[in-house]
């Protein structure tokens, strides 16, 4: 009797201490602090917690205006989160060097159903000396929206070359609708119109080329794209004081019909989404269309920049490693990310097929031009260093507020890759 009490007693203290176990809990941090991103996260990682009780997710959303000197200052401090979001490329480069984020090659060679569900190519910006270090969360470009209804009104159709562009500026400003919402003081947003129209007059190996040390920003292609950017500012396509207005002044000018088109991230397709801000029947009179080509150019019409953006990053730091690989592949399944792409409105990187009922139609056309689209071109930040992008950053900025010929522009980038070599 007294064997079986103890029995007993040993196997209730054994199931006391596997229930009261405390899970083990990760740090996660993130930019996602507007709807509907917010939410899908919060829903998503609550979702993870229940599935799994021994981990426990413990997420923070950070205001994207600080996200990057938060995270530089943690890592400078080793305060960094057991996991983030991140850019790849450039921006990621430098913690991957200095050692602090964990490697995941081996994890995709053992578990071929983990790769095997992304879209082609998408992996590259997070690869570093062929290890993998991260995991796409979204897959962006940059397209050019336009309102159909303002079109349709004005007599004109989608403009494919730059004449027919400037065409179209013409008209619509006698119309006195503004052409293009262009966020001066979002200097970012620039660098997006200079690339494409490089990559339009010259094609997309021309950064490649400049990548192997082959070239560099001397050539006319560059002096080329600035001027024409001077000869859209001279055809006022922009806003009035555009150097002034930011990003959600250029949206509510586009949303609110006051400009006919729009140079944004695909990510803007759930900003659209928002029913709160945006006027009601508004994603009706969106459509998409690639960047205007030049007539004697070398681009291709369908090429975009664009490809993986923000991804799932484990640091080395991370407190339990395995538990940070089991919240990874989990959030990147197909029905997360399905549930993703349909709450939020945007591409996350995984191969899945969306539903047309119960996605955004200006998704699936997205979708469709991505999947036409001849070349991805990535983004720039993602193949030069972050002097490199910061110089490119700060001369395309001069270009645009005429402080700076194109000539003198393209000096400061080439100075900038020249102290790197």
């Amino acid at each position: 009797m007294r064997k079986i009490v103890m029995s007993v007693c040993l196997s209730l203290l054994i199931f006391s201490s596997m229930v009261m176990a405390a899970p083990v809990k990760l740090s996660f941090w993130h930019m996602e602090t507007m709807e509907p991103r917010k939410s899908t996260l919060e829903t998503m990682v609550n979702e993870f917690n229940r599935l799994y009780p021994e981990i426990e997710i413990e997420a923070l959303g950070i205001d994207p205006s600080i996200y990057m000197q938060k995270i530089q200052t943690a890592m400078a401090g080793a305060q960094e989160p057991d996991l983030f979001m991140f850019w790849g490329g450039g921006k990621l480069k430098p913690y991957v060097e200095a050692g602090k984020i964990a490697k995941i090659t081996e994890d995709f060679a053992s578990d071929h159903n983990w790769k095997s569900r992304f879209l082609p190519g998408v992996l590259g910006v997070y690869t570093f000396d062929q290890e993998i270090y991260a995991v796409p969360g979204e897959f962006q470009s940059i397209v050019m929206y336009y309102n159909k209804e303002i079109f349709k009104q004005a007599g004109l159709t989608v403009p494919k070359t730059m004449a027919d562009l400037e065409e179209a500026i013409k008209v619509l400003k006698g119309q006195q609708v503004i052409p293009i919402a262009y966020p001066g003081k979002e200097s970012w947003i620039g660098e997006y119109y200079y690339d494409y129209l490089t990559i339009r007059l010259a094609g997309p190996e021309l950064f490649a080329n400049i990548i192997n040390g082959e070239s560099n920003f001397s050539q006319d292609v560059f002096i080329e794209a600035g001027n024409k950017i001077v000869d859209l500012i001279n055809l006022g396509a922009f806003p009035p004081g555009y150097q002034g207005v930011d990003y959600m002044t250029a949206q509510t000018l586009f949303v609110t019909g006051k400009a006919a088109m729009y140079l944004q991230g695909s990510w803007a397709i759930g900003e659209f989404m928002d029913k709160e801000r945006m006027p009601e029947g508004f994603t009706q009179r969106v459509g998409l269309m690639n960047f205007p080509v030049f007539a004697e150019g070398k681009g291709d019409p369908t090429t975009l920049i664009g490809g993986a953006g923000m991804g799932y990053v484990m640091t080395e730091k991370c407190s339990n490693k395995s538990a940070g690989l089991k919240f990874m592949k989990w959030i990147t399944e197909k029905p997360q990310a399905i549930f993703k792409s349909e709450s939020v409105g945007f591409l996350t990187g995984v191969d899945i097929k969306l539903d047309p009922n119960k996605v955004s139609p200006l998704l699936l056309d997205f979708s469709e031009m991505v999947s036409g689209a001849a070349r991805i071109s990535p983004y720039f930040e993602n193949v030069f260093s972050p002097a490199v992008k910061n110089a490119h950053l700060n001369a395309v900025g001069k270009i645009f507020a005429k402080s700076a010929r194109p000539e003198e522009a393209v000096q400061l980038i080439n100075k900038a890759l020249a102290e790197e070599l």
